[in-house]
């Protein structure tokens, strides 16, 4: 259906363009000509919440099972995946969950949770502390 048509796109989409082997952090060196900064003077003790996207662990079988669900006249049309099953599929090692939280505590967040299917980190911090990561 087309709902499920649109979902895969969607993931297709996410998996293709966050295909990175390491730890990277990236910025702008300098706005998009359209852009603008809505308040430079932020208030470096206010709390903000981040949410981390780790790289899927298997985006090819993910994205291969997707589309069987999704196709019909597959073996897999219609049989979802539960929880577990997209967990081993997107979910990181302990290794990696562990070295972006180290860095993260190093650089002063204390706040942070992993989400079930280890393929996000969230965090709150403060502003000051955010714009130093």
């Amino acid at each position: 259906n087309m709902l499920a048509q649109v979902f895969i796109l969607f993931v297709v989409l996410c998996i293709n363009i966050s295909v990175i082997k390491s730890l990277e952090v990236h910025g702008l060196q300098s706005l998009p000509s359209n852009w603008f900064i809505a308040n430079a003077n932020l208030n470096n003790d206010q709390i903000v919440k981040l949410r981390i996207a780790l790289v899927p662990k298997d985006s090819t079988l993910l994205e291969k099972s997707l589309i069987e669900i999704a196709t019909p006249g597959t073996t897999m049309f219609r049989k979802y995946l539960s929880k577990d099953e997209i967990t081993s599929i997107v979910g990181r090692s302990d290794e990696d969950i562990s070295r972006v939280s180290t860095w993260l505590n190093q650089a002063g967040v204390s706040e942070i949770s992993v989400h079930p299917h280890r393929d996000w980190i969230f965090a709150s911090t403060t502003v000051g502390i955010a714009q130093k990561l």
